[in-house]
């Protein structure tokens, strides 16, 4: 697995404009695209050379870069009285010496009807927002305990609705632009019209990242036995009669739910396990 720092990302997106030209490639910076990408390469599996070939008859390849900025974190961190909690701040702060670093490169493309994406992050990337994901999750929590003694009512049923969420396969296997919804329906039905409430978005908020942690935790579970996944899924009628990527990738999706309690594994993990079955020997 390749990581980067954040000068290596830098230095990437100093190189790209010439690396498409001379590949043949039109480059534009940051073109949106009005849906999710049908075909996802990670960083760490692909080069950034192998992805340009790979979109060697792409009309354009586009450039999406993130820079790390602390204070803009901070200010979307705050609370509705304008104050953010120690612990994030305290996260933010100590993450000072990235500001202004490459955290995230991300190049699309399209071919064949279809959205490409290769995507890098900063070696330091993951650890810090899993940091910041776990203060945040304990600030939330405190909030939730300090919540009065008239909220009780509604307390006792955004509890049955996290509950739900959490055994939920619905939700486990939802995109996570899709959870608010399946929430949403559920909560109108255990309290009526509270998807308003600080309290829904908060345990909609936990339960996303209950469901990313476990993804992770699965995703680092399954991944020693990715050859041995490739060798079953091979065998698997769905991915037998699937006719085009998109189908591969769905049934790929499928597969690995099966094997991590219905949750949806990540696009990189997919497209990881996808890969290896298409190049198994």
């Amino acid at each position: 697995m390749t990581t980067y720092t954040s000068d290596e990302l830098a230095s990437m997106v100093e190189q790209l404009p010439a690396k498409a030209r001379a590949s043949g490639l039109l480059f534009i910076e940051e073109a949106e695209f009005n849906r999710e990408p049908d075909v996802v390469f990670s960083g760490e599996t692909v080069t950034l050379d192998t992805a340009l070939a790979i979109a060697v008859q792409a009309p354009f390849v586009s450039l999406q870069v993130e820079k790390f900025d602390g204070e803009q974190l901070a200010d979307e961190l705050k609370d509705e009285d304008g104050h953010i909690p120690e612990e994030l701040a305290s996260v933010i702060s100590a993450a000072r010496l990235h500001e202004g670093e490459v955290e995230e490169v991300t190049i699309h493309w399209t071919a064949q009807g279809m959205i490409f994406e290769w995507s890098a992050f900063a070696d330091w990337h993951p650890g810090f927002w899993e940091t910041l994901a776990h203060a945040k999750a304990m600030v939330d929590l405190q909030e939730h305990q300090e919540v009065h003694d008239e909220w009780a009512m509604q307390l006792a049923q955004m509890k049955e609705l996290a509950d739900r969420l959490a055994g939920s396969q619905e939700f486990r296997f939802a995109k996570p632009r899709s959870r608010r919804a399946i929430a949403e329906t559920m909560a109108v039905k255990i309290a009526g019209d509270v998807t308003g409430s600080g309290d829904f978005s908060r345990i909609l908020r936990e339960a996303g990242a209950l469901v990313d942690r476990n993804v992770l935790e699965h995703e680092q579970r399954l991944r020693p036995q990715i050859r041995e996944l490739a060798a079953e899924l091979l065998a698997r009628p769905e991915w037998r009669t699937a006719s085009n990527q998109a189908k591969m990738r769905d049934a790929v999706t499928k597969f690995l739910a099966k094997k991590a309690e219905g949750y949806r594994l990540s696009a990189a993990f997919v497209e990881e396990v996808m890969q290896a079955a298409l190049n198994y020997r």
